[in-house]
C-alpha cells in the first residue's frame, strides 16, 4: 500500500496567505493527533501539549527564557509590507 497524501486547505494570516502543505503519512503510521494552540507564551511559542514529550530529557530545554530580561523576550512583529531598509529606519526612530 502506498503512503497516504493529504493536503491542508489554504488559510489567510493577515495579508499573507499561508500555503497549504501536503503531508505524506508513511505506511502504517497515523497522523499526529495534537490539538492546535489556542494561546501563546510570552516568547511567542504556541502553547500546545505534545503527549510523548519528556521535559526531563537532556535535549529538551523546558525553560529557554531562564536568566533573561524582559527586553530580550519582547516579540518583534515584522511588517511584510516594509522593505528591510524601511523597517530598520522605523525601528531606529522608535516607531
Amino acid at each position: 500500500m502506498a503512503p497516504k497524501s493529504t493536503t491542508a486547505p489554504a488559510k489567510s494570516a493577515g495579508t499573507a496567505q499561508v500555503v497549504p502543505a501536503t503531508v505524506v503519512t508513511p505506511e502504517g503510521e497515523k497522523p499526529a493527533n495534537i490539538s492546535p494552540a489556542d494561546s501563546f507564551s510570552p516568547s511567542g511559542a504556541p502553547n500546545q501539549t505534545v503527549p510523548d514529550l519528556d521535559l526531563s530529557h537532556p535535549a529538551i530545554d523546558a525553560n529557554p527564557r531562564a536568566g533573561t530580561v524582559e527586553a530580550q523576550n519582547r516579540i518583534d512583529m515584522n511588517d511584510p509590507h516594509l522593505s528591510g531598509a524601511a523597517a530598520v529606519a522605523k525601528n531606529l526612530k522608535g516607531e
